[in-house]
């Protein structure tokens, strides 16, 4: 989910769930978007999620 924030610069959260802008596939609910947040690795902009530096160095070390 690292991953698509930062390839689509945003998530979109929307009836509880995250969706890339424009999307239909669900990534995740926002209450693990919400852990990520507090774990520093989104950040929360009114309905939108954007990835951090944290998180985009998080995702790399997962290749």
């Amino acid at each position: 989910m690292l991953r698509q924030a930062h390839l689509y610069g945003r998530l979109v959260a929307h009836d509880g769930n995250l969706y890339f802008p424009g999307g239909t596939h669900r990534l995740c609910s926002e209450e693990t978007a919400i852990a990520m947040v507090k774990a520093g690795w989104l950040r929360h902009r009114g309905e939108d999620y954007e990835v951090t530096p944290d998180g985009v160095r998080a995702d790399a070390q997962r290749e």
